[in-house]
């Protein structure tokens, strides 16, 4: 975050980028065959629930070698903010409070790759281990004008602030999905991408201290909360159907959108001139 006084209070611009959050289950150990030596074994192998022409069935997509599933999520985001100066600052009086105006662009991107192997058995009886594809994707895009304001109360070096801010934006994501060989090595892959621009609200809270250790540099700790309406993930969009015509994968993809929070603790320095 950088601040330059302006007039009557202050221009603030900052950023900022989370790790890569990943998340992997692979079920591959779990994937046992009949033991040809004991009559009283049975094979154990992950099952996917599918749907047939939309349909809820009990059929599944029965993936006998391996599974993995690895779910990425990316977020960064940006804002610019002017901070009006408080009527009573310089007064003396231990609290202040600042409204303030500004301007937010959130960025929430996420991945599942979903991959699995499975033996396949073809017209003349010949077997093959074929690899089964499903991969979707999204991309958040949130953007628009927010207000909110800073309260501060300040005891000798100490002080302890709270800033609510609250954004009424747009949300312009894309949504993408692709399938391989789900039931056959035959099939041909699927690529289908969603794009639409939505209502996007966002709204954050940062409740902080800050010590000043000299007259320009102040430690300070903070817990923000950030919440995003109407953001949509890839693993509520996968519609897993098959159909009954083409003897194959017939996925489709139904866009949800979808309430996501974050929240986390921070500490740093900052200087003041």
């Amino acid at each position: 975050t950088v601040g330059l006084p302006i007039g009557d209070g202050t221009f603030e611009a900052s950023a900022f980028i989370f790790q890569t959050a990943s998340n992997v289950l692979d079920l591959t150990d779990a994937i046992q065959p009949v033991d040809p030596d004991n009559p009283f074994s049975f094979a154990t192998f992950v099952a996917q629930p599918i749907q047939q022409e939309g349909n809820l069935t009990n059929n599944s997509l029965v993936y006998d070698v391996s599974y993995v599933a690895a779910l990425k999520t990316n977020v960064w985001g940006t804002e610019a903010n002017y901070v009006f100066t408080a009527p009573n600052a310089g007064t003396g009086d231990f609290m202040t409070v600042s409204p303030l105006i500004g301007f937010r662009y959130f960025n929430y991107r996420e991945s599942l790759a979903q991959t699995g192997v499975y033996e396949f058995t073809d017209s003349l009886g010949a077997t093959s281990q074929v690899t089964s594809r499903i991969d979707a994707s999204t991309n958040n895009n949130f953007y628009g004008p927010q207000i909110g304001m800073r309260a501060e109360v300040s005891l000798a070096r100490l002080t302890i602030g709270a800033e609510p801010k609250v954004m009424l934006g747009l949300n312009s994501y894309k949504a993408n999905l692709a399938t391989q060989n789900i039931l056959s090595p035959t099939e041909p892959v699927l690529n289908i991408q969603d794009k639409e621009t939505t209502f996007g609200p966002m709204a954050d809270l940062r409740l902080y201290s800050r010590l000043g250790l000299t007259k320009s540099f102040h430690v300070f700790a903070s817990y923000d909360l950030l919440w995003a309406g109407f953001n949509t993930r890839p693993f509520n969009n996968i519609v897993y159907n098959t159909s009954v015509t083409t003897g194959g994968g017939d996925f489709n993809q139904r866009v949800k959108e979808v309430d996501t929070t974050l929240q986390g603790l921070s500490v740093g320095g900052e200087f003041r001139y």
